[in-house]
This record gives structure tokens, sequence and C-alpha cells, in this order.
């Protein structure tokens, strides 16, 4: 693929004219992607013997739009709730060295039990909208 293709810009008449009928919008790279897969390629390559051809095609078909923000959305609440979880044991320690150390070690294990559940929540909620 010429490297001016990988970040051509489409107007968004282009695109709907695209979309119409049985055509569907073209996937676009930009750069920010582009370094994700190439690290996946790497370890792809480099670790599993996959060959380069082998890899962009199978992950050209694997990753959708969906995935992408399916994936933001759910790191920034396991984030919102291990920050949470820091603020309410914090909150709630005591004055000795001894204290704090309790209060990390629950933070951490809350955080953990937050996500795991938040984790099985996504599943489901994904299964039923079909995402």
């Amino acid at each position: 693929m010429p490297q001016n293709q990988l970040f051509a810009r489409k107007s968004l008449k282009v695109l709907l004219d695209e979309m119409a009928g049985d055509h569907r919008l073209k996937r676009a790279l930009g750069p920010v992607t582009l370094t994700a897969l190439g690290v996946g390629a790497v370890i792809g390559v480099g670790m599993l013997d996959l060959s380069w051809t082998t890899y962009f095609r199978e992950t050209a078909a694997a990753i959708t739009l969906t995935d992408l923000f399916g994936g933001i959305f759910k790191s920034s609440v396991y984030g919102v709730l291990i920050a949470l979880s820091g603020c309410l044991r914090g909150l709630q320690c005591g004055n000795s060295s001894s204290a704090v150390g309790d209060a990390a070690t629950s933070a951490v294990v809350t955080g953990i039990v937050a996500i795991v559940v938040a984790c099985g929540i996504f599943a489901v909620v994904f299964y039923i909208l079909g995402i």
C-alpha cells in the first residue's frame, strides 16, 4: 500500500456515498493506531513466528471501531474505580505508618474486586447489546 493512502482524508459526502447500498466505510489508520499495530506486529512476528502479511491481514479482519471504543470506555471506568478505591481507603486511614500500609493493601484489594465486578457487568451488558 503506498504511503500516501495511509493518511488519506475523505470528505463527509464521499464517506456517505461509500456507505450507501452494500458498500462499507473504509478503515483509516491514525498515528496512534499505527504505533499500536506496529508494536503488536513486532511481538507477533518476533515471539509467535507469524509472518508480517499474516499478522496485518488477521488484525485488519479482527478489529472494529466498536472494539476500540469499548476498550477505551472500559479502561476509563477501571481507572475511576481504582482512583475511588484509593481515595476511599486513604480517607479511612489511621494516623500511624502501619495504618497507611493496611489502607494501601485494602485499596489494592478493593480496586481488584471492583474491576472484576465491573468486568463481569461489562461482559453481560456487551453480550446483551451484541457488542
